[in-house]
């Protein structure tokens, strides 16, 4: 389907600027400093190149990591410790593997990886519980009925109580990565409100500026590589979970991972209007992940077993939080029916459930709400 509009023009002016630098000064390969996109005009390979930073390791790394196996984006400052956040959800979901429900709570309420200059550790439940992430969830109080709306996912399903009351281990497991999930969403948005604030204000110095708060954004949504070199508990991951999941390689991680770097590159100029722009194309393959996993889980379910349905539903449902509030701008009535779809009885869920929440993402005012790109637009199931 596509999707004729301001936002579709926008999005297609990207991808043919992704184009050109992928054409331009190549013979037939991938050079430094390139783009390569696929027939469809999707970013798939490559990087964009920057005389002091972004993609790859160009020169003007004041400080900053190399980043590592498998990621495009390169920091110019030291976030070594916010890339550290993702592996505190690896290190939470592992000891619910092992049934140490109160081991993983303590993770998510103490910490474990990341540790600050002085030492002291900060948790991912200071990240979920941070009013400055709430506020990055439209009404978010009022569409969740809660003022603690992601803590209030993660911690019911750490201690089996509230809505987790009675819930299979599976689903409570997956209310608890998918709202860790949430939390790193909401963390990365906030620092890029931050780090606008700081442009509006001047301060573009690579250590302590804005490029040092993108550069957090970026750490915590790409995180650490595991022993192996891959990426596997950020939300990087989690797209080209996505992108597999219907048949889009390429579609999302490699682009949002330019984008960030025209991000960055905004910041150290002190373009205020590219910034913004970056910021709406980030925001816009970032919702694409939940967008894709709503819509991936209700079909989850209806292929399951009536006894096994209760895990992709849950699973579905909480990918869905963090986008609701957003799609709730633009069909309040649609995002409440969506959240009633994952939590129905599993005996009723038929094929109408995942044709319905197909209806309801796939609305034109939704889809720009959520700046969800048009060739990442999904309108049946694979």
């Amino acid at each position: 389907m596509q999707v004729v509009s301001k936002r579709g023009a926008m999005w297609a002016a990207v991808l043919a600027l992704v184009g050109l630098l992928a054409l331009a000064g190549c013979q037939g390969e991938d050079r430094p400093g390139s783009v390569t996109v696929d027939a469809n005009g999707t970013p798939t390979s490559g990087s964009v190149s920057s005389s002091n930073s972004g993609i790859g390791n160009a020169g003007g790394n004041q400080g900053g990591t190399a980043s590592p196996t498998a990621a495009l984006y390169t920091p110019v400052s030291n976030v070594d410790a916010y890339f550290q956040w993702p592996v505190d959800r690896a290190d939470i979901l592992a000891e619910i593997a092992e049934g140490d429900w109160a081991g993983a709570r303590a993770i998510y309420e103490n910490g474990k990886n990341f540790v600050r200059a002085d030492g002291t550790l900060r948790s991912l439940k200071s990240a979920a519980t941070d009013p400055n992430v709430l506020a990055m969830f439209p009404n978010g109080p009022q569409v969740y009925g809660s003022e603690q709306f992601i803590d209030g996912i993660i911690a019911p399903a750490l201690t089996g109580t509230g809505m987790a009351a009675g819930l299979p281990d599976g689903a409570r497991r997956q209310m608890v990565d998918k709202g860790l999930q949430m939390a790193l969403y909401g963390k990365a948005l906030q620092e890029l409100a931050s780090a606008r604030t700081r442009l509006q204000q001047g301060n573009t110095d690579n250590a302590t500026g804005v490029p040092h708060v993108v550069d957090e954004a970026a750490a915590i949504i790409l995180g650490a590589p595991n022993a192996e070199g891959v990426r596997s508990y950020s939300l990087s991951a989690t797209a080209r979970s996505r992108e597999a999941n219907f048949g889009l390689q390429g579609a999302i991680d490699t682009p949002l991972q330019v984008e960030l770097t025209r991000l960055l590159q905004a910041a150290q100029r002190r373009d205020l209007a590219a910034y913004d722009e970056a910021r709406d194309r980030v925001l816009g393959y970032l919702n694409a992940i939940f967008y894709l996993a709503t819509l991936r889980y209700g079909t989850s379910a209806v292929n399951a077993a009536v006894g096994d349905r209760l895990v992709p539903l849950y699973e579905g449902w909480t990918f869905f939080q963090t986008i609701r509030a957003t799609v709730a701008q633009a069909s309040s009535s649609g995002a409440d029916r969506i959240a009633a779809l994952y939590t129905s009885d599993p005996a009723t869920v038929t094929d109408a459930v995942p044709q319905e929440i197909y209806g309801i993402l796939n609305q034109p005012a939704v889809l720009d709400a959520l700046r969800i790109p048009p060739h990442v637009v999904v309108t049946k199931a694979p």
